[in-house]
């Protein structure tokens, strides 16, 4: 708190001195200390993105604070752009922030993805062997990926969990062992 009391003052500091017409912040401290520092210094424009909530998974003193955090940082944002209508329906149900300052960019996804980049055509018979033998998956094994940052956030643990949980019936146990690919950053 004291080092995000330091960082409110630096930041009204800096937009007094540059004067921005814009402000924009994604993520839910850049938020708070972005969009309060904005809003104290009379900046115009101010715009935040949200591509996630921690709140949504946070439970007691904990949620409280973070549902009030993302509270303060809606009512001194103008615009508040969800990336996805999930998170949308979210923000509108706990009445986090009024209808007419919430949007929508596009059709969501504001991070996008490049389908191209993992179309199965791109890569060779033999690199996907390769790839396979280095993971230890088999030509038949049935493989469930995710792909995202591997926090608990993201749902992590309750994957894992449901993962250990599942159960292919008793005909099924001569074929090989579901494997589940956990692909991205810790």
């Amino acid at each position: 708190p004291v080092k995000d009391l330091m960082s409110l003052i630096k930041l009204i500091r800096l937009f007094k001195k540059e004067k921005p017409a814009i402000v924009h912040t994604h993520t839910p401290k850049a938020g708070i200390l972005g969009m309060l520092a904005a809003n104290l210094v009379g900046v115009p424009i101010r715009l935040h993105t949200v591509a996630g909530m921690p709140l949504m998974e946070s439970k007691g003193v904990k949620h409280s604070i973070l549902e009030a955090v993302e509270k303060l940082t809606y009512a001194c944002a103008i615009k508040v752009y969800p990336n996805s209508k999930g998170l949308e329906q979210f923000i509108l149900e706990h009445k986090y922030a009024p209808t007419e300052k919430i949007k929508v960019i596009a059709n969501g996804s504001s991070n996008g993805i490049d389908t191209f980049y993992f179309d199965p055509n791109q890569f060779s018979k033999e690199h996907k062997q390769v790839l396979r033998h280095d993971l230890g998956i088999q030509e038949d094994d049935f493989v469930f990926i995710f792909v995202g940052r591997l926090v608990g956030d993201k749902g992590i643990n309750e994957l894992v969990k449901a993962f250990k949980s599942l159960s292919f019936g008793e005909g099924l146990r001569e074929r090989p062992d579901p494997r589940l690919l956990l692909v991205g950053p810790l």
